[in-house]
């Protein structure tokens, strides 16, 4: 966490706390842009700049107005810039409606943000990370996609010298990186055995920004193997490995071969039919619950139907929290009850 001191920041009114809006940091985490009545500008509502002046988090500039390139007479706020770091986007009000136009600058034309100095190395080797593309993803548990704080350390492999640590922000780091480099990372966090791993990126016809997630496992932990699917009537299995974004619908990459295996099970028995069940923990609100598995079931069967099989072989419901399987009061058991069951008709 980090704060504006008082001298910084002036404390605003209680009307400006209802037009409170979050800041964006920059990537290096040296820059800070935020929206504010608080303080003199052009308009009702403007977008200052501030710059941190030291590794504390407490210690930062006295906000800058961007200026009449940026702020109006009227309402600028939610500011925020791309992976890349090239270009900002930010709200206006248009009009007496409260209609709202969405803009974009060029950063380093209209901020004149000078760029941090390149760090070196106790050799005096320059970090390799001011590269010309932008490389950003998240840590997950790899077992129930539950987003990770982790260390990640990053060095060339042509050259250990060329290294640098980086503390995820809400799970998710961006470096800069060049392509064709191959750089050697390990990954740490709490509770978890390092991820050593290599990465090389290509980024030929890519327009400067590639993501890149990493999943850490718990020591000890064993991926259910996956065999032949079989469907007799009648029985019911769970799909092991099929994995789904936190809160979300979407399915991980790690989940598709299981459900090829399914999906030609499906194409070797054509007169089955199957009912898709989705199941959560009761880690929130009925409501949310119910929606989320079913809507997980219908993404389940919509894969299925991309690959050929007939909609009317495939039903789907949802079944929320109303089902559990262990006890939703361990992780183990939350794991287990959030998944998704094939109930062979």
């Amino acid at each position: 966490t980090f704060q504006l001191p008082t001298t910084t920041c002036t404390p605003p009114p209680q009307a400006f706390l209802t037009k409170l809006v979050p800041p964006w940091l920059s990537p290096d985490g040296k820059l800070l842009l935020f929206s504010s009545d608080a303080h003199r500008g052009y308009g009702e509502q403007d977008i200052f700049l501030s710059r941190r002046l030291g590794v504390s988090w407490t210690d930062w500039s006295e906000p800058e107005n961007l200026g009449p390139h940026v702020n109006t007479p009227g309402w600028e706020s939610h500011f925020v810039a791309d992976p890349a770091g090239d270009y900002g986007y930010f709200a206006r009000v248009a009009d007496e409606l409260g209609n709202t136009d969405l803009l974009r600058i060029a950063l380093k034309e209209h901020l004149e943000v000078t760029p941090p100095a390149v760090p070196e190395t106790e050799a005096g080797i320059p970090y390799p990370f001011e590269g010309r593309f932008m490389l950003f993803g998240y840590v997950q548990d790899g077992t129930n996609g539950r987003y990770l704080q982790a260390r990640i350390d990053i060095s060339m492999a042509s050259d250990s010298l060329r290294r640098i640590s980086q503390e995820t922000v809400n799970a998710q780091y961006k470096i800069r990186i060049d392509d064709g480099v191959e750089y050697r990372i390990r990954i740490h966090a709490e509770g978890y055995p390092d991820l050593v791993t290599s990465l090389q990126i290509d980024m030929a016809g890519n327009t400067g920004v590639r993501r890149r997630d990493f999943k850490l496992y718990p020591a000890g932990f064993q991926a259910p193997q996956i065999g032949k699917i079989t469907l007799e009537p009648g029985s019911m299995f769970s799909l092991k490995t099929v994995l789904f974004r936190v809160n979300s619908p979407v399915i991980s990459r790690e989940s598709y071969p299981e459900l090829l295996r399914l999906a030609e099970a499906m194409q070797a028995n054509p007169e089955a039919r199957i009912l898709i069940e989705g199941h959560t923990n009761s880690n929130c609100d009925k409501k949310f619950c119910d929606r989320l598995s079913e809507s997980r079931a219908r993404h389940v069967a919509e894969f299925l139907l991309e690959k050929g099989v007939d909609k009317g072989r495939i039903r789907w419901s949802g079944y929320g929290k109303d089902r559990p399987i262990a006890d939703n009061d361990t992780d183990e058991g939350r794991r287990l009850n959030q998944r998704v069951d094939i109930r062979v008709e």
